[in-house]
């Protein structure tokens, strides 16, 4: 049991907690009324399996699918800017109260594919660096970021501790790009 937990609920990819969920999808989930709605409407790609109640999941493979059949969409869930997934949930669902989630200081991208461990927002994995520490992770799981802004201002490094070796080279070139001016 502690292998499902530490290795499949804990961590992302085949499945994905409800903050990663929200930025697949481009919502910001704290300022949208519709959220919980959205999330019966993906009901169907929800996590039932043991401990379901302690780690609420959902399925990406079922999200994806989701997508293709309930939005109706030609559009890559994973390369669609944010307001444009929004803008097709909000015109085929009916759900007027969905607000778009907003880019993190110093990102470039909008098509937000997880968390950056920092603020906790959606980030897209180019605008973050990977995490130290998740040197084996097994192929169905995907690493964690920081996004470049939470990274050179360390904020809430208690959720991060540090970036990977193979990343701090880079950061310190971000550090000299990224030099508050006098």
């Amino acid at each position: 049991m502690f292998i499902i937990i530490t290795e499949l609920l804990d961590k992302q990819g085949l499945l994905i907690n409800e903050d990663v969920l929200a930025a697949r999808l481009g919502i910001d989930k704290t300022s949208s009324p519709d959220w919980e709605l959205l999330k019966q409407s993906l009901s169907t790609a929800q996590y039932t399996g043991v401990f379901y109640e302690g780690w609420p999941k959902w399925w990406m493979h079922l999200v994806d699918r989701w997508w293709t059949e309930k939005i109706e969409v030609n559009l890559s869930l994973r390369s669609t800017p944010a307001s444009k997934k929004v803008e097709q949930i909000r015109a085929k669902l009916n759900f007027d109260k969905l607000e778009v989630a907003q880019r993190i200081d110093k990102s470039v991208s909008d098509e937000f594919w997880t968390i950056c461990k920092g603020y906790n927002r959606p980030l897209d994995p180019v605008d973050g660096l990977i995490i130290q520490g998740q040197d084996n992770l097994y192929p169905w799981q995907e690493p964690e970021y920081v996004s470049i802004d939470a990274a050179l201002k360390k904020k809430n490094i208690e959720n991060w501790g540090q970036v990977a070796d193979v990343e701090k080279e880079y950061l310190e070139e971000l550090k000299v790009v990224f030099r508050p001016k006098k």
